[in-house]
């Protein structure tokens, strides 16, 4: 029924059940959002659809197991009737179009509906969040599944300048999220955002050993070294004239940080160097190529380009 919840009819005995007990989530979410239909799915799952709150998915036993409404990319919340087509796919007719959910697939799909706008730039999970880096900012989508009245994913927006680059140290054991943004260096400790360095637009990331001591922050023309002060990192040094049009970095096996510009450049320079500051122009070396932009890609200890 539309407000009273669902039924089950017993015709031995020619009485109408109460599908589950009152108080049960399939039972307070169909109360509360107005069922108007359901469809049979496989393994005895049922598909309720609703007039506010989109649809659900429960078992026999009323657990609910998914919900389908505009929080998870359906177009409307407002879904009138549902089909489950021989290809595993459920169709939901809502009042803004028809859309569909693949029963069996694992994937998830965000856009700009769902919280996250933007080309995605760089993601990775940091703890329980995965953190995507985009055009438009830095977005956190953090697991709610135990909670059926949420979405799945929950997503917010944790900052609002471009973001390139996302790296995870632990320095003495404190673990942190670097990010490489439109408005410098960040640091994020889970609860919230700090600046490191507000100097331009830092493209790349790269820390030359596990000890998290040292961090190379990358711009387009120039590199930056900090260095952990046991509470944050501070500046030591910035390298500019080696390079120019930044592409992509990487550090082999060999202590060598290589360097691929858009300039048809590769530079190869020694991280001991950098660490220890005594780095000169002198003890960098330059390949240079006719006919192609340079990406350098670490793999297997050896640097591909």
């Amino acid at each position: 029924t539309r407000m009273d919840g669902l039924y089950t009819y017993d015709a031995e005995d020619s009485l109408f059940v109460a599908a589950f007990p009152e108080g049960n989530d399939a039972d307070n979410y169909i109360k509360k959002n107005n069922l108007y239909h359901a469809v049979a799915l496989p393994s005895s799952n049922i598909a309720l659809a609703t007039l506010y709150g989109g649809t659900i998915i429960i078992d026999k036993n009323g657990e609910v197991k998914r919900v389908l409404n505009r929080s998870h990319g359906i177009n409307d919340n407002v879904h009138y009737y549902l089909h489950f087509s021989a290809d595993n796919n459920l169709w939901i007719c809502t009042s803004n179009g028809i859309a569909t959910w693949n029963f069996h697939s694992p994937f998830v799909f965000w856009d700009y509906t769902t919280g996250i706008d933007g080309i995605v730039l760089d993601i990775l999970k940091f703890r329980e969040s995965i953190l995507v880096g985009s055009l438009t900012g830095l977005y956190s989508i953090s697991d709610s599944r135990n909670d059926y009245s949420a979405p799945v994913h929950q997503v917010s927006q944790l900052m609002d300048s471009e973001v390139w680059k996302l790296t995870t140290v632990k320095p003495g054991g404190r673990e942190l999220l670097l990010i490489g943004s439109g408005k410098g260096l960040y640091s994020y400790n889970g609860n919230s955002l700090k600046q490191i360095s507000k100097d331009g637009v830092v493209l790349n990331i790269l820390y030359p050993d596990d000890s998290y001591k040292t961090v190379l922050s990358f711009r387009d023309d120039a590199y930056d070294v900090f260095v952990w002060n046991g509470d944050t990192y501070v500046l030591r040094n910035t390298f500019s004239g080696l390079f120019s049009e930044l592409r992509t970095v990487a550090i082999d096996n060999n202590g060598f940080l290589w360097i691929g510009t858009r300039n048809l450049e590769v530079i190869k320079v020694p991280v001991a160097e950098i660490i220890n500051n005594t780095l000169n122009k002198d003890q960098t070396s330059v390949y240079r190529f006719d006919e192609q932009l340079t990406d350098v890609i670490f793999y297997e200890g050896m640097v591909l380009f």
